[in-house]
C-alpha cells in the first residue's frame, strides 16, 4: 500500500508541474522557466535528503554545496 502512495504523490507532482508549465506556455505562450527551476530545486533537495551520509551526520553538515553536487554525481 505504500508502494503506491509513493507512486500517486510522485504522479501528483508531476502533474502539478505540467498544468502549471501548460497554463503558461501552452495557453498563454509566455516561456517562463521559473516552474522548472523549483522543480528542480525540490528535486535536488530530495535527492540530498534521501541519500547517503558517508561520513556521518556532521561530515554532511560541513560540506559545502558544490562538495555536495560533486557527490551526487558520482553516487
Amino acid at each position: 500500500m505504500a508502494y503506491i502512495i509513493s507512486i500517486i504523490c510522485i504522479g501528483t507532482s508531476y502533474a502539478i508541474a505540467t498544468l502549471g508549465l501548460n497554463l503558461q506556455w501552452g495557453y498563454t505562450g509566455l516561456f517562463n522557466i521559473g516552474v522548472a527551476g523549483f522543480f528542480a530545486v525540490g528535486a535536488y533537495t530530495s535527492a540530498i535528503l534521501t541519500g547517503p551520509v558517508w561520513g556521518g551526520t556532521q561530515h554532511f553538515l560541513n560540506t559545502t554545496p558544490w562538495e555536495i553536487f560533486i557527490l551526487r554525481v558520482l553516487d
